[in-house]
């Protein structure tokens, strides 16, 4: 169940913009997240890299797909701009996925 799964974690997305956003503790999927909060139909939703920090990793995903990716293109940059959103400490290196 989404609400189980999102409970204790931090997700965000890249928009459409390149802006990222994040939450904590939302327990809506990210695709009602997303449309509630930015107005991301769902068309536009599977193009969109999103995911969530949990249990020292960081995971993406693109669109409804249900298998994580390896890295995005800007897996750096957006791992840096999630912890300055979220105050996370920078030197948590370890949150970058293989």
């Amino acid at each position: 169940m989404a609400i189980d799964f999102h409970k204790p974690i931090f997700t965000f997305a890249e928009l459409p913009n390149g802006k990222i956003v994040a939450t904590q503790n939302d327990p809506r999927p990210h695709s009602k997240w997303l449309e509630e909060d930015y107005k991301i139909n769902a068309r536009d939703f599977r193009f969109l890299v999103h995911g969530y920090i949990a249990h020292k990793k960081i995971v993406f995903y693109k669109g409804q797909n249900p298998v994580p990716m390896k890295r995005t293109q800007r897996t750096s940059e957006i791992r840096n701009i999630l912890f300055e959103l979220l105050g996370l400490s920078t030197r948590a290196n370890t949150l970058l996925p293989k």
